[in-house]
């Protein structure tokens, strides 16, 4: 691992006992989404995603030729993690409102524009939308700036002075910070027209914008008040995802629930039949949802990625864990990979300390 050059180098593990891989060597780089395209086109990255209009035009208008795109269903639920423990979002109220202000469907709308893609907007994290055992938790309605002002009203945040533009409660000023990171457009569209939406209600929405790399320290430390963020499913089994958003446990961010739960979601484990299972799996969401306002889901979204021209086994899959030791280059790809990326022998293991 190479801290400063943003390299983590991988080579096959010599007393691997199963199939030998076919590459030599994994390298994983990283960069601000800003300099992934230009990575791709100096040769430097072997696969950049181009998953909205601007990244996907900046690509094709620079070459049609030496990669492939491939596209599919991305597998994972994105939405805004609301923080429990920050200043205002401690109030149920404050959270509700925005979960009934904001425009999930317009926002969607903005990720997608130009990549012709459509979907119904989630309202779970457990499940994909197409599975048939699939349930929409989301506990209220959106795009609904008269009920997201009356339950802010009832809870006591108003207009104290004439010509405010934000409501306040014995002088403190709703404001909502609203965590992001890095520099890619779409995402700082989206982030203003939730604003925007917030803003229609009284919310300053407070935009706090760092680097990709803080993302890690911010969300781990839970050091954020709103943060917009994807969970991935390994499988269409949803048991264990309970445990994960809406438990007292550590992987819950925001901090919120109750011991009533946690019994739940431990019994949950003890439950053969799937159906029954799966069916209380969507109960608790369904509660906990309803209870805390703190999970709020708007899309699922493509996996739209271009890879350089011979790049086999690597590229959307659904449920499919990838097999690592298949990934290679086609036999006829005119290359073996190795004239990309950073030279191996410039990497420096950087101390764990």
């Amino acid at each position: 691992m190479d801290v400063a050059a943003n390299v983590i180098s991988l080579v096959p593990n010599e007393n691997w006992w199963g199939e030998e891989p076919v590459l030599e060597r994994l390298n994983f780089a990283a960069y601000e989404t800003s300099a992934t395209i230009p990575a791709f086109q100096n040769g430097e990255i072997d696969a950049v995603a181009v998953a909205n209009r601007p990244r996907y035009e900046e690509l094709t208008e620079w070459s049609d030729e030496g990669y492939d795109i491939r596209r599919g269903q991305r597998m994972a639920t994105c939405g805004f993690v609301l923080n429990g423990d920050a200043t205002t979002l401690d109030d149920v109220a404050v959270r509700e409102a925005i979960f009934r202000v904001l425009d999930r469907e317009q926002l969607a709308a903005i990720q997608f524009e130009g990549i012709n893609w459509e979907e119904d907007t989630p309202g779970s994290w457990l499940m994909m939308p197409f599975d048939d055992r699939y349930e929409d938790a989301y506990p209220v309605e959106d795009d609904d700036a008269e009920g997201a002002a009356e339950v802010l009203e009832e809870a006591g945040w108003v207009f104290e002075d004439e010509g405010d533009e934000y409501r306040s409660r014995d002088g403190e000023e709703l404001r909502v910070v609203f965590n992001t990171f890095g520099d890619d457009p779409i995402n700082q569209a989206m982030t203003q027209a939730a604003q925007s939406m917030a803003a229609g209600v009284g919310v300053n929405l407070d935009i706090n914008n760092q680097g990709s790399g803080q993302f890690g320290d911010v969300v781990g430390n839970r050091d954020f008040g709103l943060v917009n963020m994807c969970y991935g499913k390994a499988g269409a089994d949803p048991t264990s995802a309970p445990n994960q958003f809406y438990s007292t446990g550590d992987g819950n961010l925001t901090g919120l629930g109750d011991e009533e739960l946690d019994e739940r979601i431990s019994e949950l484990f003890g439950i053969e039949d799937d159906d029954e299972r799966f069916a209380e799996a969507h109960a608790i969401e369904q509660e906990a949802l309803s209870t805390y306002f703190h999970y709020l889901a708007y899309s699922n979204g493509p996996v739209i990625t271009a890879f350089r021209e011979g790049l086999a086994n690597y590229g959307p899959s659904l449920f499919e864990t990838r097999d690592w030791t298949l990934v290679g280059w086609e036999s006829d790809a005119g290359h073996d990979g190795t004239d990309t990326g950073v030279d191996a022998e410039e990497l420096e293991d950087t101390d764990e300390e």
